[in-house]
């Protein structure tokens, strides 16, 4: 009797937490900010490192390549403007001569993920 007593009130408690935790989760997933991955990377024959990456209409979009003896540290940042947007995807990509190909080094993003690139010379 007593477990009768307190199912409906767990049952609503537990729908309204997952309610919470759903909303909460499509609206930053909506909403995202900061870093982000780069969609691809790959390598020119002239040595040039090309990373993709999609964004959509009103982000800022900011690219950083920072190279060192060890690797090419990456990293994409979107700001997203306040306001209501078309909800499209547009490609952009950035262009980054190695002078001489990557060299044994790796491409890591800034989280220390490492990239694949196509055509690593």
């Amino acid at each position: 009797m007593r477990l009768t007593r307190l199912a409906k009130p767990l049952a609503v408690t537990g729908l309204a937490l997952s309610t919470i935790i759903n909303a909460t989760g499509w609206y930053l997933a909506a909403h995202s900010r900061g870093n982000h991955h780069f969609d691809s990377c790959s390598v020119d024959v002239d040595g040039t490192l090309v990373l993709r990456y999609t964004y959509g209409a009103g982000d800022k979009v900011t690219t950083l390549v920072a190279p060192n003896d060890q690797a090419i540290v990456v990293s994409l940042h979107l700001d997203t403007a306040p306001g209501p947007h078309p909800a499209i995807a547009l490609h952009g990509e950035t262009r980054v001569d190695t002078f001489g190909g990557l060299r044994n080094r790796q491409v890591k993003d800034a989280d220390g993920t490492i990239l694949a690139c196509a055509g690593d010379l």
